[in-house]
Formats: structure tokens, sequence, C-alpha cells
């Protein structure tokens, strides 16, 4: 099972870590509707993760289909970074709710995911 500790929460950048042993069947692991300043969706600008050898995950926008973002293969430490593109955005089509799921593992899976994700379209009270 998952464990989510927000690490920052600001009016533009949301940085969590993620951390678990097993499988994961898309585990809702950000809310964008419960964020400190909330936002109608997300961008990921970098994932720094370490994962169980035989084992991959996956990052997914949240839909009626869930739509991959990215696949985190299985090794020691790794850098995935989308600076260039300012972000991964949220393409999710029909029943987008703007929040991110994870997937995959194994049983007896040990991961660690950091992740930094941009604010896209807060929703300023």
């Amino acid at each position: 099972m998952a464990t989510v500790q927000t690490i920052l929460d600001g009016p533009r950048n949301l940085i969590i870590n993620v951390t678990g042993t097993g499988a994961e069947a898309n585990t809702k692991i950000v809310t964008v509707a419960s964020l400190n300043v909330p936002c109608t969706k997300l961008r990921l600008k970098d994932v720094t993760y370490n994962i169980g050898p035989s084992a991959s995950m996956e990052l997914l926008w949240d839909a009626t289909t869930p739509v991959v973002i990215t696949e985190l293969w299985g090794s020691n430490d790794a850098d995935v970074k989308f600076y260039d593109t300012m972000g991964i955005p949220n393409n999710a089509g029909v029943g987008v709710t703007g929040d991110v799921l994870l997937n995959g593992g194994t049983a007896s899976t040990p991961y660690s995911l950091y992740i930094h994700f941009l604010k896209s379209d807060p929703i300023l009270g």
C-alpha cells in the first residue's frame, strides 16, 4: 500500500514522496481538489525513483479510462526529467479528474518515488 508524504504544496509546485511495498492497482496518490492551492490539472516535471529490479510501475492521469503518464522500470536509483518541455501535461480525455494514480509492482516489490508536479489552472478563491 502506498504511503504519500507531501513535501511541498505551494501555489505553483507540488512535490510528494510515495513509498511502499507491494502491487498497486490504480491507487490514487494525488487528489487535486484537496491541494493547498487546488487546481484542475497537473504537469509531471520530474520523478526520482527506486523500484525493485524485477518490477515496473506506471503513473497515470485519472479519467474514465486512465492515461499513462510514464512507465517506471525496476532499477537502482533513476531520474526522469521533463524540464525541456515544461513537464508532461494532463492529456486524459473523457472523465478527466486531474488526479494521479499509481499502478504496477509485484507482491513484494519495495518502491520509493519522489515526484515533482507543476500545478495547471489553479483555482483561486
